[in-house]
């Protein structure tokens, strides 16, 4: 499928590549949207915003924009002004701006069916906004929940501690908290707070899952392991609820596939097969490769990546080959990425 953005593009891969394309009036869409990516990666959330939003503006001003094209410009669109905001407070009048723009990618293509596949759509902005207004325990909770979900865990902190501070259930707010914390990589404070809702409740499939997350992240694999087997027992408790089972299982052959731990990686893929891990019109063992796989991809094992992807290729169709071609993409940027980079005047480097 050919890319949505025209023209030969630069690589830009430090952030004093994003500066200079952000010099230029003339930086192509893609131009822009690879700084998007590389400011992130560096969190400079003005360099991201910035290049987002000129994304944004190039793709939707032009004479004859892809509707995919509109997707992924107003996805980091959206990403980036979420980052704008500095508190619970300023959220409203960021997601106000983030709907109407929203409004104005829809209304040029007229509902077009790949506008309905927005990273963040108008209903979870409406959803944001509903919580924000709502402002008791219960939906503290829940809004933030949805602000992990959107990359916002340092509101999201200020959500739930918002939430535990006006009675929310103590287990469940800490488990909230404990995992943002850990996906700002604050490991101590989300080991307290996790560790504290894992004493109130030690059946909580919730807390031993975000505990092993955040071992994981903190580089104590063998920690990590030890709370996803934890969290798979719970879950497999009766009566068993499928969705928890199927969670706790991948976080178990996330962490197995990283330390390389067979045994647990077959018990995982078992417990995979077991719930239908699957999307459209096919499940079983080729999903759960496909799982594997992008697990392989983050680890920076392409090789064994590429293998799987490989094996499944063959007869895929449906879902199951738009996931394929993703995965497809996604080995093929890291192994660009793996490459000696090019400079921007196009020398290679000495």
């Amino acid at each position: 499928m050919a890319s949505p953005w025209d023209g030969e593009v630069r690589r830009i891969e430090t952030i004093d590549d994003v500066t200079l394309i952000l010099s230029s009036p003339q930086a192509s869409v893609a131009e822009l949207m690879d700084c998007v990516s590389v400011a992130e990666e560096a969190d400079r959330w003005d360099l991201q915003q910035e290049s987002a939003e000129r994304a944004f503006a190039q793709v939707i001003g032009s004479n004859n924009p892809q509707p995919l094209a509109i997707k992924d410009a107003l996805d980091v669109l959206v990403k980036a002004r979420l980052h704008g905001a500095s508190s619970l407070a300023e959220l409203p009048g960021t997601l106000e701006s983030l709907r109407s723009s929203l409004g104005i990618a829809s209304r040029r293509f007229n509902q077009h069916p790949v506008l309905e596949r927005f990273a963040v759509t108008d209903r979870d902005l409406s959803e944001l906004l509903l919580l924000l207004v709502q402002s008791d325990p219960g939906s503290d909770l829940r809004l933030s929940s949805k602000l992990r979900k959107v990359k916002r865990s340092d509101l999201a902190v200020e959500a739930a501690s918002r939430a535990l501070e006006g009675g929310a259930n103590a287990a469940h707010a800490l488990t909230t908290r404990g995992a943002a914390y850990g996906d700002l990589r604050e490991f101590e404070k989300a080991l307290e707070d996790l560790e504290r809702a894992f004493g109130l409740d030690s059946e909580s499939h919730h807390a031993a899952t975000a505990v092993s997350k955040v071992h994981q992240r903190a580089g104590r694999r063998e920690d990590s392991l030890h709370w996803a087997m934890r969290a798979v027992e719970l879950c497999a408790v009766e009566p068993i609820v499928e969705s928890d089972l199927r969670a706790a299982a991948r976080r178990l052959i996330d962490i197995a596939v990283a330390v390389d731990d067979s045994l647990n990686i077959e018990r995982a893929r078992e417990l995979l097969i077991r719930v239908g891990e699957g999307n459209g019109d096919s499940v079983g063992d080729v999903w759960v490769d496909l799982h594997v796989a992008d697990i392989l991809i983050r680890e920076g094992r392409l090789d064994e990546a590429s293998e799987l992807i490989d094996k499944v290729k063959p007869g895929s169709s449906g879902e199951l080959a738009k996931k394929v071609s993703q995965l497809g993409r996604r080995l093929k940027a890291a192994h660009l990425k793996a490459q000696p980079r090019l400079d921007l005047d196009g020398d290679s480097p000495e």
